[in-house]
């Protein structure tokens, strides 16, 4: 798979002094890449005009067209929602007809399942997405991956150019459309990158206590009564625990003793831990806590006239744009807001090409220092 530290995931997977066997495979399989950064022509001028839109952004979509229009079944990939928003509507406004959906994880889950199906059984010649399809979702056969913009990390590019080709003897083909000169030299670093299978570490965060704790809770709630030696020799087997220390497991008991509501009552002389008489406040702990991601305010977006769910919207979004009359992009298609009822928002499909076009959060992708310093060697040449 594409990973950069089998060792360390392999450990992270099994625990602490269990055998494993690594089977390496090359990921920079028969791969083909090319890097494009299209220049404006005349004809671009025009187009942009008629997509509301910058010349070079229009030049970047006609070289994406024409692409799409040669091969069978291609998908787009973006770096976050939002551009994927964009790309998909302004192919909506240059040909209602063209046969280019879009995917992402803010869409409802009939709107994903339809775009998957339609480029599955060739209604869909294009998908615009995001991670959402980088893996495991089966999409039928990919001939060709085009990357919008550099894909920031080497892991991401495999990942996604490894959609396509997927038969024996076929070449995983991929095309990365820049932006600027400064997104096609990361571009460049990345792809040379990929090639030589240089891929980005796996870190693994060491001893987490807000894990630490949640285990610990959910321990409590199928046995009434642990001693601290349990603990510490039931952590230390797993890898990002290894070197747990009986001062770090008090110092996690400490806070479970003392914070309000109390999680457990512990009894630091006999080093000896027990479940709360009252264990509502240790059960919500738990169950509220079972996902590392934090929560984030979302509101479901739904289509008036149907009542389908279209898809959802960051809170940040809505307390810019969140009024009724404002009209936005979601599922690649102008809508206006009807009106508001708590975390829903009804609108309805309107006929005008502009419109705000949602943000949503933890999309930023990082660039790796390796990456950095490549770009910085060429600009140095250049």
């Amino acid at each position: 798979a594409t990973i950069g530290s089998p060792e360390k995931v392999a450990q992270f997977l099994v625990g602490v002094n269990r055998s494993v066997e690594i089977v390496r495979v090359p990921v920079a399989r028969k791969m083909r890449l090319k890097i494009i950064f299209p220049k404006p022509h005349a004809e671009d001028f025009k187009l942009a005009e008629r997509l509301y839109t910058h010349p070079e952004v229009a030049a970047r979509l006609r070289i994406i067209r024409e692409y799409i229009e040669k091969r069978k079944s291609v998908l787009l990939f973006t770096n976050t929602r939002a551009v994927s928003e964009v790309l998909a509507s302004r192919f909506k406004v240059w040909d209602i007809d063209f046969p280019v959906s879009i995917h992402h994880g803010s869409l409802a889950k009939p709107s994903r399942i339809a775009a998957e199906r339609g480029l599955k059984n060739g209604q869909l010649k294009g998908l615009v997405c995001t991670s959402s399809l980088e893996l495991g979702i089966d999409v039928g056969r990919i001939d060709l991956v085009i990357q919008y913009m550099s894909p920031r990390q080497v892991t991401r590019l495999i990942q996604r150019v490894g959609r396509s080709g997927h038969r024996i003897g076929h070449i995983a083909e991929g095309i990365i459309v820049t932006m600027d000169s400064d997104d096609t030299l990361e571009a460049l670093v990345i792809a040379k990158r990929a090639l030589k299978e240089e891929l980005e570490p796996v870190e693994i965060p060491p001893k987490p206590y807000d894990v630490l704790t949640h285990q610990i809770a959910g321990l409590l709630l199928k046995q009434r009564r642990l001693e601290f030696y349990e603990i510490l020799e039931i952590f230390r087997k797993a890898y990002p625990y290894s070197d747990l220390t009986m001062e770090e497991v008090e110092r996690v008991l400490r806070y479970m003793h003392e914070r309000f509501p109390r999680l457990a009552w512990v009894s630091f002389e006999d080093k000896v831990i027990l479940k709360p008489r009252r264990s509502k406040a240790l059960f919500e702990y738990y169950f509220d806590n079972l996902s590392m991601i934090p929560e984030e305010k979302q509101y479901l977006v739904v289509d008036e006239s149907s009542n389908a769910a279209v898809g959802i919207l960051d809170e940040a979004f809505m307390a810019e744009y969140g009024k009724p009359g404002i009209k936005f992009i979601i599922r690649g298609s102008p809508w206006k807001i009807v009106h508001i009822s708590g975390d829903r928002v009804f609108v309805k499909p309107v006929d005008d090409p502009t419109g705000a076009i949602p943000s949503w959060i933890g999309e930023e992708i990082p660039v790796p220092f390796e990456v950095a310093q490549g770009v910085g060697y060429l600009r140095g040449l250049v």
